[in-house]
């Protein structure tokens, strides 16, 4: 990779202690338990919360569902519910759309994931999902069995402050999957299978405060999954970097540990869309050559799929809109990137596997001012 740029390594508020497991009531380890993909915020306080799935189909469509009991951005009390819905196909055609409903159309179970948004749903139980989502145009029913452990980091949830009262947290019950969907788009139904993933997030503290940007990304190559998080914090928190990262094989978690990954992008471009700056290729090396076994990922963007300006998807008054960037100083930026993926897997420095493949779906969000802009 040219133009290389190695990641600080450096990780604020991480929570993985003994006393931290307690205090959150969780089993020490990162293997999550059904509770926990259960409604983990009151919506009453000022807080977010989503659960989201994403497949790659057979046919070589995407579709991504996302519930959420209020939009992410800007942060608010009280309930507004909101299902967004990508269905991408090969061909180049798409369907994009953010349902609203009415607070009272929103019910979740706190002991599972059980969320319900009028007629819609997404419920399951770490191993099993059903999510159906139907409007004017479309209906969605997937039906999903994990094919590898649910895995968190750690605690799952990353402190800010002193105070350690502010956090963002992530779990992911299901690093990989199978789905079959029947999908019926303008009258017109189809049945698909594909490959899936679902990962639950919440947090009572505006990532717009903490976070600068992050990518995320997950793919498969061969026998294993990769699912990885690279965090950057606001300017306050010296843009300290927090790396999560979890590789699968064949279904067994086999690599999770954040001190033993380091990370690399390529020189940033600016976007045309909101003027972010974005790296094309991204590499993630965890371990070393004098380790039994460690592991090169890259990922190379093809194309964007969705590029949206995060608080004017949410703010629709443009007086509003401005005034709240006015005030803030931050804009912000989605990107959803879709490319190729490939990973080396070497035994004592020796190369003794590569997998590769063109199905690798990863994001951008950067909420703050290019990092040296100022």
């Amino acid at each position: 990779m040219s133009n290389k740029q190695a990641l600080t390594h450096a990780y604020e508020g991480i929570s993985k202690s003994a006393e931290d497991f307690a205090r959150l009531g969780m089993k020490p380890g990162n293997v999550p338990e059904a509770w926990e993909d259960g409604m983990r915020t009151d919506p009453v306080q000022t807080n977010y919360e989503w659960w989201y799935f994403d497949a790659h189909l057979d046919d070589g469509s995407t579709l991504v569902v996302v519930f959420f009991p209020k939009p992410m951005a800007p942060m608010r009390k009280g309930l507004a519910p909101m299902i967004n819905i990508e269905f991408d196909r090969p061909d180049g055609s798409s369907y994009k759309r953010d349902i609203k409903f009415k607070a009272d159309e929103f019910s979740a179970a706190k002991d599972r994931c059980d969320v319900k948004i009028a007629r819609n749903h997404f419920r399951g139980d770490l191993e099993r999902y059903e999510i159906h989502v139907k409007d004017e145009r479309i209906d969605v029913t997937l039906d999903v069995t994990r094919t590898t452990e649910s895995w968190r980091a750690d605690t799952g949830h990353q402190f800010f402050g002193e105070e350690r009262d502010v956090f963002g947290a992530w779990l992911v019950p299901v690093p990989q999957g199978r789905v079959k969907a029947r999908i019926a788009l303008d009258g017109k139904e189809e049945v698909l299978e594909g490959s899936c993933y679902h990962d639950h997030n919440w947090g009572n503290v505006n990532m717009m405060e903490v976070r600068n940007h992050w990518y995320w990304a997950r793919t498969e190559l061969g026998p294993y999954t990769v699912v990885v998080a690279d965090m950057v914090a606001d300017e306050k928190y010296d843009y300290a970097t927090t790396f999560n990262f979890y590789l699968a094989r064949d279904g067994k978690t086999v690599a999770d540990d954040r001190d033993r990954l380091n990370g690399y992008r390529s020189s940033p471009r600016l976007q045309a869309d909101f003027g972010k700056p974005m790296s094309d290729n991204l590499m993630y090396v965890y371990g070393g050559p004098e380790d039994e076994v460690s592991y090169v990922l890259t990922l190379r963007k093809d194309r964007n799929v969705t590029a949206l300006d995060l608080l004017g998807k949410a703010i629709h008054n443009r007086y509003l809109l401005s005034l709240v960037k006015l005030f803030t100083g931050k804009s912000s930026a989605y990107y959803r990137m879709i490319g190729a993926a490939r990973l080396d897997v070497y035994h004592k420095g020796n190369l003794a596997e590569s997998h590769v493949s063109d199905k690798a779906i990863w994001e951008l969000m950067y909420f703050g001012d290019p990092i040296g802009a100022k």
